[in-house]
């Protein structure tokens, strides 16, 4: 929506109202007006920086054997970007290069990934992670779930043996 206004005093202002705002709508805009017909140009300047709370707009679960590794990921959207972190049992994830590698990417000005990665993985690794987001107007957090696969394993408690006439 654009609006001009002019006071008794013959002083000319203008405002644009931009409705549901998007990224696209960022950038530089040029207010351009003229004094009469035939009067000079002004020409103002006017920049949109578009800010917004996180938004968790992928995430990707994980699966591993024992003593492999899994990869576990999240992506969120948000200006100032998000910072993320991991969480298990309530407890915040940190790199341990025996346990877990955390990596963060820019993949625009507006959007983060985080990869984690499980190294050595173990049956009491099979759970429910998250993964937060978060910046100066709020938070998100994604749901991603670690799935641990295992070879059975067989256990003999008593061996009896039969004739084979029994069989």
């Amino acid at each position: 929506i654009f609006q001009v206004d002019k006071t008794s005093e013959g002083v000319v202002s203008s405002q644009l109202t931009v409705k549901d705002i998007g990224w696209e709508d960022e950038g530089g805009y040029i207010c351009r007006a003229r004094d009469g017909e035939e009067g000079r140009i002004e020409k103002n300047k006017a920049s949109i920086a578009v800010q917004a709370k996180p938004v968790n707009v992928a995430k990707q679960d994980g699966e591993g054997n024992v003593t492999e590794a899994m990869e576990l990921s999240c992506q969120f959207e948000g200006k100032p970007l998000p910072e993320v972190t991991w969480l298990r049992q309530g407890r915040t994830i940190t790199e341990d290069p025996q346990k877990y590698e955390i990596t963060k990417s820019t993949i625009a000005d507006n959007r983060v990934k985080s990869l984690l990665k499980i190294l050595n993985v173990k049956q009491s690794d099979n759970a429910t992670y998250l993964c937060h987001g978060k910046n100066a107007h709020h938070s998100a957090t994604a749901i991603v779930t670690g799935l641990v696969y295992d070879s059975p394993t067989v256990q003999i408690d008593k061996i009896v043996a039969v004739s084979q006439n029994k069989l």
